[in-house]
């Protein structure tokens, strides 16, 4: 953009300078968008906005120093950013990413392979935040196959099933708890406090980690409490550990909602749960009433194998 000052009529803004000021025309032009919208709510409202960058590493120094000096220089109150949160290079098959050289997967081609979840999932799980990642699509199968399909979605079918087929798909009623169940509890307090700790300092790849240990921890509860063998001599304490499952694939969803939102989704409405605004887990293993009807969703990541993808498997 030229500079517009006498004497200057042969220079131009360096882009770095004029590129970021777009960030708050864009607010401008949403706020003239529609009556009741005010873009000083954001940018000029200070203690009230909490303000994060989501930047590559090459962006931070604009980000982190030019344009903080412009907004000061402005002498108008403007929001400082609180987080900047920088994120080193996702590499594709030891090479950098590249349109002009077709090198690489692109959003419009991931999509049309496989649902949006997918590649959020594994992009999330492997975020380059300490270190370069590199992408390989026998990385990305692996990972979607072991952690989506193997362990959340085997434990959201392995159990809503049995509690469909044995309960008549009606959440039953928790006897007294036993051991595991109290070992279970203090595990999930730790695990879910550990993930808003994760949460609340931006660390995508440790979040990550924690709601597949969350996802391993339920699997393991039912491994070893084992409701299809109790259900033959005690059906009551079948009836618990299934209750405590059923409130377990809650959890799971819903602390995987901000990953995989869509699949997560269809699992909390099969539980009967609202999804308009999705709350932080409480009463982890309480929170669905006995007597509710629930549902067993379809199945939620098929296995990517070559035949049925042969695109992932080159």
């Amino acid at each position: 953009m030229p500079v517009p000052k006498a004497g200057f009529e042969d220079k131009v803004f360096y882009v770095w300078f004029d590129a970021p000021i777009g960030y708050i025309a864009a607010a401008v032009e949403w706020s003239e968008a529609a009556p009741g919208r005010d873009w000083r709510d954001w940018w000029q409202s200070g203690e009230d906005v909490t303000y994060v960058q989501f930047l590559a590493k090459d962006n931070v120094p604009f980000h982190a120093v030019s344009f903080p000096a412009t907004l000061l220089g402005s002498g108008l109150p403007f929001k400082l950013v609180d987080t900047i949160k920088g994120f080193n290079w996702l590499t594709f098959e030891g090479g950098k990413f590249s349109t002009s050289a077709g090198h690489g997967i692109f959003t419009d081609t991931a999509l049309a392979l496989l649902p949006a979840d997918t590649w959020r999932w594994w992009l999330a799980a492997n975020a380059p935040e300490t270190a370069d990642s590199d992408f390989t699509l026998a990385r990305f199968v692996d990972g979607v196959n072991k952690d989506l399909a193997d362990v959340f979605g085997n434990l959201v079918n392995r159990c809503l099933a049995f509690a469909d087929a044995r309960f008549g798909g009606v959440v039953p009623e928790a006897g007294r708890l036993g051991p595991l169940e109290h070992r279970l509890a203090g595990a999930l307090d730790e695990h879910l406090a550990q993930l808003r700790r994760h949460h609340e300092s931006l660390a995508l790849r440790k979040a990550a980690d924690e709601v597949r240990a969350i996802w391993r921890l339920a699997n393991a509860y039912l491994a070893e409490a084992a409701p299809w063998s109790a259900i033959r001599d005690d059906s009551a304490r079948a009836a618990t550990i299934i209750n405590a499952g059923i409130n377990l694939v809650r959890v799971s969803a819903l602390a995987a909602w901000p990953f995989i939102p869509s699949s997560a989704e269809k699992v909390l409405c099969s539980l009967g749960e609202e999804v308009g605004s999705v709350p932080w887990p409480q009463d982890a293993l309480s929170a669905i009433p006995a007597g509710r009807r629930i549902a067993v969703p379809p199945l939620l990541f098929p296995k990517i194998t070559p035949s049925e993808h042969p695109a992932l498997h080159a």
